[in-house]
């Protein structure tokens, strides 16, 4: 749940790589099957979050593995945890409505970069 607004990037990650021949990936590492749904936030339905529905398919084959999180995304992940900080700190009811919307809309736009997006 919510994992657009928090940019769960790292976690959206793992539930999405693809397998890849074996290099400096994550060996034997468990796949998933996994999906992004767009919903309406409850508190504010015109905030679009989504929710993400993962399902283990089994372990990488031999011989091919996990890649690790791309920068991109992992710049993303960093940036999140600083805003949530703002977010959930004194104030933060005013930094979520005035920096959330955008910082969602470049969350949306670095992870359909990485090939994750919501359906």
């Amino acid at each position: 749940d919510n994992v657009l607004s928090t940019a769960a990037a790292q976690f959206l990650w793992q539930l999405s790589a693809p397998a890849i021949p074996d290099h400096d990936g994550i060996k034997d590492a468990v796949m998933y099957s996994s999906t992004q749904v767009s919903v309406q936030e409850v508190a504010d339905t015109s905030q679009e979050d989504w929710m993400s529905v993962g399902v283990s398919i089994g372990r990488s084959p031999p011989g091919w593995s996990r890649p690790n999180l791309p920068m991109e995304l992992a710049e993303l992940q960093a940036a999140s945890a600083r805003l949530r900080k703002r977010v959930t700190g004194i104030g933060g009811g005013k930094v979520a409505k005035a920096e959330m919307p955008a910082f969602m809309e470049h969350a949306k736009a670095t992870l359909a970069r990485a090939g994750i997006a919501s359906c």
